[in-house]
């Protein structure tokens, strides 16, 4: 009898232990959109955030651009690192997610800092494992935070290490933090601003979740660039709205030696270099045009 009560103990406890994060809201049950993060994601308990997570900008952007859509969001990952988000992502991750969102790093800045190259593995990690899933994976890097709260040295680095490691491994990345930076929307790393966050100067309040809604939402929906191909002159044209790294994908009829990006606003051939998985990258600026051909190109057009 005993050993039947401990058989029942322990699955008891491998089952709250599993469902943590269910126990305490956010059950991954396999929504369209689904947010994974830290207590930023989590989205309660300061600056005036509603109880009930709804003003996390997961939520507001499925009940701003895309309301047929089930979404949700982790509440169990407050003052949690990107190496908890590693340990934990079976736990959080859903096969039936078409979006799987997620940032972490804020506290990998605690007590000095993790190193970045730490947070960029953890968080290309996620990423890897949720696309090989299936699902379209939405890797969000941090917001800032005041930088009496921690040295934009500390902030930064990890930014920066992860940006590099993703383009190293031609993985596309949403910087959140300029939605609500001190110069939002320009693509680039600038500094902290009290705007859009709540009394600890570290969380968002429901406006800057606001901003980082219509943020994800404008690269969910791909308005970022656009992206033609002309099959009459085996020609890529490339009309950019963002400040960012563009990916492109080799035409099997092209040469990698031979291969040019030109930027047609001004008529200037622009630096590019072929990376990971055979992907063209160089850096678009907003309000922008490309055209991206190869010289000699192979004598047929796929």
């Amino acid at each position: 009898m005993k050993k039947q009560l401990v058989i029942v103990g322990i699955v008891v406890l491998l089952l709250v232990v599993g469902l943590s994060g269910c126990l305490q809201g956010g059950c991954n049950q396999g929504e369209y959109y689904f947010a994974y993060g830290d207590s930023i994601t989590r989205a309660t308990g300061c600056c005036n955030l509603d109880i009930d997570g709804s003003d996390c900008y997961i939520m507001q952007m499925r009940d701003t651009y895309d309301v047929t859509k089930s979404v949700n969001h982790n509440f169990d990952g407050g003052g949690q690192t990107s190496t908890w988000g590693l340990n934990n992502f079976n736990s959080h991750y859903n096969v039936g997610n078409d979006y799987f969102v997620f940032m972490f790093g804020a506290n990998d800045c605690l007590n000095g800092g993790m190193p970045p190259s730490v947070t960029a593995n953890n968080m290309v990690e996620i990423y890897n494992r949720s696309y090989a899933d299936g699902s379209t994976p939405m890797l969000c890097l941090q917001t800032l935070m005041s930088p009496s709260s921690f040295s934009y040295s500390i902030q930064k680095s990890r930014i920066i290490a992860t940006m590099s490691l993703c383009e190293n491994y031609s993985i596309p990345y949403v910087k959140m933090f300029d939605a609500i930076d001190s110069v939002p929307w320009n693509g680039r790393l600038d500094d902290w601003s009290s705007i859009f966050y709540g009394g600890d100067n570290v969380h968002p309040d429901a406006t800057g979740h606001k901003e980082m809604s219509e943020f994800l939402w404008y690269f969910i929906n791909g308005s970022d660039y656009t992206e033609t191909y002309y099959n009459n002159n085996n020609t890529i044209v490339v009309s950019v709205d963002y400040n960012e790294t563009i990916y492109l994908d080799i035409r099997f009829s092209w040469y990698n030696s031979s291969i040019a990006v030109n930027c047609t606003t001004n008529n200037t051939i622009i630096p590019h270099m072929i990376g990971y998985n055979n992907k063209i990258h160089f850096t678009g600026v907003k309000d922008c045009s490309y055209e991206i051909t190869s010289d000699e190109a192979l004598d047929y057009v796929l």
